[in-house]
């Protein structure tokens, strides 16, 4: 009789740690989320300001002063938001946390408590450009309006 294990698959290990256990989504308190949003604000804005004196300083070593004066033409309000765009979806779609969630001990997590899908998370960010979303998360339930349309839950990683 033949095996149906092949005796080339390497064994298991008791540390091996599979896949990870999907948390409980129980969304995190209003306080950690205003928290979250508040520092990600500031440091998406101190990021905001750190690329465009980049961009116009590199823009002005390539291509001289005329790249500097074409550059200045750019508003700053474009940078940020491809700053803020790239910020979320970036950290959020790589670790379920910004540097705020990290802060709190909170992740993003889809309706089954595991890592929520790069395309929620675009979702989640670019719902976030909606204006007064910002004060959305303080209804009952804790869940911002970029949450309820991406379908992601924000909860208590530790």
């Amino acid at each position: 009789m033949h095996s149906t294990i092949s005796p080339y698959t390497p064994p298991g290990s008791p540390t091996d740690p599979g896949e990870p256990e999907p948390l409980a989504v129980v969304p995190a308190s209003k306080w950690l989320r205003f928290y979250n949003g508040l520092t990600d604000g500031l440091l998406s804005l101190g990021l905001t300001i750190i690329v465009y004196v980049l961009l116009r300083l590199a823009v002005g070593i390539v291509f001289g002063a005329r790249g500097t004066e074409y550059i200045a033409t750019v508003p700053m309000p474009y940078v940020g938001l491809a700053v803020y765009v790239g910020y979320y979806t970036l950290l959020e779609s790589l670790t379920g946390q910004t540097v705020g969630k990290w802060m709190t001990g909170t992740i993003v997590v889809n309706g089954r408590g595991t890592k929520a899908s790069f395309l929620q998370v675009l979702g989640r960010t670019l719902a976030r450009l909606i204006p007064f979303e910002f004060v959305t998360f303080l209804g009952e339930d804790g869940r911002g309006l970029h949450d309820r349309l991406a379908q992601t839950y924000v909860v208590r990683s530790r």
